[in-house]
């Protein structure tokens, strides 16, 4: 089961209150969009089968505006999340099929599975990975938005592949 907590999707989403994202997210539930889900250890947020439709038409905007819109410039807000997800609309189909990617942060690690013609992200660790891309979040953040790798290590049997898939500088 893969979600997002409430408080995790306030803290990614910058200037919305908890009211305005309680009142999305019961709007978008109510269209079947997301769904509540209960765990052992968290109520979570997560994209039902109609939600997940939905994501070739945000990856197209996506690219749309990678291509019309320069990188972020210094003062602007960018986040690690961000940052991540935007891999997925950068990745050149089968360059990483059956590989697993890990960026770990000290705060935040995510997962990639190169899945053919899609990439899979997820926030969880990923014990078998065959790239790790670890360093401090802001370091991270920067070189996947575009900066040199200073601070970040970048290993594993993949790591070339990774690299080129996403058109990203070691």
């Amino acid at each position: 089961m893969h979600g997002v907590s409430f408080d995790a999707s306030l803290h990614d989403t910058p200037g919305i209150t908890t009211n305005l994202l309680a009142k999305r997210l019961k709007e978008l539930a109510a269209r079947g969009i997301v769904e509540h889900q209960q765990t052992q250890d968290a109520q979570l947020w997560a994209l039902t089968e109609l939600g997940r439709t939905l994501e070739p038409v945000v990856l197209e905007l996506g690219r749309f505006g990678a291509r019309t819109m320069d990188r972020p410039r210094r003062g602007e807000r960018t986040d690690l999340v961000s940052a991540v997800f935007s891999l997925k609309r950068r990745y050149v189909t089968g360059t990483l099929d059956g590989v697993l990617v890990a960026i770990e942060t000290p705060r935040r690690t995510f997962e990639l599975a190169g899945l053919g013609a899609s990439l899979a992200v997820a926030e969880r660790p990923s014990p078998h990975a065959r790239v790790r891309i670890q360093g401090a979040e802001d370091a991270v953040r920067a070189w996947l938005f575009g900066a040199p790798s200073d601070g970040v290590r970048i290993e594993g049997m993949d790591a070339q592949a990774f690299l080129r898939a996403f058109g990203i500088k070691g």
